[in-house]
């Protein structure tokens, strides 16, 4: 199976699952991990829990998810 967002092949991960991750709200369809990582920080953005000028990684998603009050 093929990532819909970066095309390369969807690899197997630590417990063996091959059918990749839920690509909403990027692109319908299945991505892999790597690209993943980018559906979450774009959901985040679509809930609120993350500003869309901040999304240079896992630090910046901290420090906003804490300043809405949330924990992290």
């Amino acid at each position: 199976m093929k990532c819909v967002l970066c095309n390369e092949d969807i690899k197997p991960n630590a417990v063996g699952w091959d059918g990749g991750n839920n690509a909403e709200p990027l692109a319908e369809g299945r991505c892999c991990d790597a690209c993943n990582e980018d559906v979450i920080v774009a959901r985040m953005v679509e809930m609120g829990i993350l500003d869309a000028k901040s999304t240079d990684g896992a630090n910046s998603i901290f420090f906003e998810v804490k300043k809405k009050g949330g924990t992290a």
